[in-house]
């Protein structure tokens, strides 16, 4: 949580968690809490009961408020990183259509035998990506062929039509 800044700060009872009452400075902007317990040591219980109550309404709806702001950024932030994602995952479906995918799909068919990585047991049809690190640019061994369920396996929660 961000510290406050606020100049106006006033000096208030506060029974915190534990049930311990303190003084403490709440900002009157925010409703934060600033600094650390006061001492009350040298107080009579009518002095400290000259203190305002904690405002804890102002803190929940400035919470409230912080928590909304966090949200929204939260929610453009996700939908920017699944617009990346869609742009990513159209750039790459138009490269397995490339003459240049083509030649490493097939050259990692014939090299496990078409026969799938995954299950060791059904026919291969997909040479899948162990990692995009190098992605358009793939050395053979980042390559492994994979049955259609396999694949399916590798992606859960895609739809791995072609």
């Amino acid at each position: 949580m961000e510290q406050c800044t606020h100049q106006r700060t006033e000096i208030r009872r506060r029974t915190i968690a534990n049930g311990v009452k303190i003084l403490q400075r709440q900002c009157l902007d925010c409703g934060a809490s600033v600094g650390n317990a006061l001492s009350q040591q040298k107080m009579s219980v009518e002095e400290r009961h000259a203190f305002s109550l904690w405002d804890e309404e102002l803190f929940n709806r400035i919470e409230v408020e912080r928590k909304a702001e966090w949200e929204k950024l939260r929610a453009a932030s996700m939908a920017e990183e699944e617009e990346k994602d869609a742009a990513w995952w159209a750039g790459h479906s138009a490269y397995l259509a490339t003459p240049e995918w083509k030649e490493k799909h097939d050259a990692v068919l014939k090299r496990d035998g078409y026969l799938c990585q995954g299950c060791l047991n059904a026919r291969a049809t997909i040479a899948h990506h162990l990692t995009y690190k190098h992605h358009k640019n793939e050395l053979l061994f980042e390559l492994v062929a994979v049955c259609d369920h396999c694949h399916a396996r590798c992606h859960p929660g895609k739809d791995m039509r072609r």
